[in-house]
């Protein structure tokens, strides 16, 4: 048992790990581990591998956890690189009038378009935002997005105390 790393997440029996290089130029780089493992230490992904291999070389630490990945596919979280992320009103009725043929100008026309959209930002609190973009944030987080570039709205910044 000495000469085991502890660490503090062992994430054990992935039904399929996505590994990727550093690179990623070629596809080949692409690597599926079936009954994969992930040890974690400090916050930061120690090792990858199959689960059979992380017993003779890690152990968790005293106060880490071990996470069961059966029937589950772990991979690097996703990155959305442009979203407006606060902003008030809903436009996905929308996409329903498009759908039947509307054109944007005719949705515009009916209080629809980027314009209803940004009214309601106007209207909206600070914490109003805020508590939309935090509802939004979670959902995306629940969705495997772990990274984002949220554009920022003058009418949002203009009510940041």
């Amino acid at each position: 048992m000495t000469g085991r790393i502890g660490v503090d997440i062992l994430i054990t029996s992935a039904e399929e790990l996505l590994t990727l290089s550093p690179s990623f130029k070629e596809e080949s780089e692409l690597g599926m581990v079936q009954n994969g493992a992930v040890a974690i230490k400090k916050g930061r992904i120690f090792w990858v591998g199959k689960t059979e291999e992380i017993s003779e070389k890690f152990s968790l630490s005293r106060n880490g956890r071990e996470i069961g990945g059966t029937g589950k596919v772990v991979m690097p979280g996703l990155i959305d690189a442009h979203t407006h992320l606060i902003f008030a009103g809903s436009r996905e009725n929308e996409f329903e009038q498009r759908m039947q043929g509307l054109s944007y100008q005719e949705i515009a026309g009916r209080g629809g378009g980027i314009l209803s959209t940004v009214e309601a930002t106007r209207q909206a609190s600070f914490d109003e935002l805020l508590s939309l973009g935090k509802r939004r944030l979670d959902r995306m987080l629940s969705k495997g997005v772990t990274t984002v570039e949220a554009k920022a709205d003058t009418d949002f910044l203009s009510k940041v105390k």
